[in-house]
């Protein structure tokens, strides 16, 4: 049991140490942007974004660094590496695998405007979108539309529409926070539940129930605290008001479950041993909802 709490003491350290993404984003004064495919639901495809500009490294990485790095096909990144039809723009090393649900990607505002170029590996044939996205906003929201994929390449076009209204801005914001937000409390939820169950031998049914309702309501305050962070990095204290938030609200949780699981039919008799779950739900959680996002942006 001692070696696990160091382990779980050192991943600890490695996950509260780490700059969360809209911390880094705003160090690289990016913008986010938000992409939905629509007309290739039942199509297997990779995009990229193409810059306006040539620059010998793009997010810190040259070309060669980014194809190491590349979780995909060597042969994938070669077709993307040696295609001309780029409309004069330029290829950064990342891809993306084509995905049918909305796409959120942070981009740097100084490559800016970009273009998104398309490769079908089943056609084995690129499909540069005409429309240049311009980055002019904070919210940017496109829709990209595919039609005649099967037809000659000359009449196979790709469309970029930028959403108009503030409205449908508004919509579009709501419907990722909650699918996102959603999706990552389901999971983080079955995880814990198997960390409470198999690794720290909770049991009983209230204890449970208690995990579950303090674990809801930890996530809903963390959400709060990240929407914050953006002003609290700008403002005060940088990236260490980050840390200490994440510290002090993992500390907050082992001391709500020291207090509420205190008839636990955990066997363990050490006295710290809600603090150690709250630690190891905590990494777990965090560790398998980054593994399922690899998982799926890769595969």
């Amino acid at each position: 049991m001692k070696c696990l709490k160091r382990i779980l003491i050192l991943l600890a350290l490695v996950l509260f140490l780490t700059p969360t993404s809209n911390v880094m984003a705003k160090e690289e004064e990016d913008k986010y942007f938000i992409l939905r495919i629509k007309g290739l639901e039942e199509e297997r495809f990779y995009f990229t974004f193409l810059t306006s500009q040539e620059r010998d490294t793009y997010r810190g990485r040259t070309l060669e660094e980014s194809r190491k790095m590349y979780y995909g096909s060597d042969e994938i990144f070669q077709k993307f590496y040696e295609c001309t039809n780029t409309g004069g723009y330029y290829f950064t090393g990342v891809i993306n695998y084509g995905p049918h649900y909305p796409w959120c990607e942070w981009l740097d505002t100084d490559l800016a405007p970009y273009k998104i170029l398309l490769y079908f590996p089943e056609y084995d044939r690129f499909v540069l979108a005409d429309e240049v996205c311009k980055l002019l906003e904070y919210d940017n929201h496109y829709t990209l539309t595919v039609s005649g994929l099967t037809l000659p390449e000359e009449e196979c076009k790709a469309e970029v529409k930028k959403c108009s209204s503030d409205f449908e801005n508004f919509l579009w914001n709501l419907e990722w926070f909650f699918m996102v937000i959603l999706v990552r409390w389901i999971i983080i939820g079955a995880i814990e539940f198997l960390v409470a169950w198999f690794l720290f031998k909770y049991r009983d049914r209230r204890d449970l129930i208690k995990i579950g309702v303090t674990s809801l309501v930890m996530q809903i305050i963390v959400e709060i605290v990240y929407f914050g962070t953006d002003i609290i990095y700008m403002y005060y204290y940088g990236e260490f008001a980050v840390v200490g938030i994440k510290l002090f609200l993992m500390v907050l949780e082992g001391g709500i479950y020291s207090i509420i699981l205190r008839g636990s039919d955990s066997e363990e008799e050490d006295q710290f041993v809600h603090f150690w779950y709250a630690i190891a739900a905590n990494v777990l959680s965090f560790v398998g909802v980054g593994a399922l996002f690899l998982l799926l942006m890769y595969n």
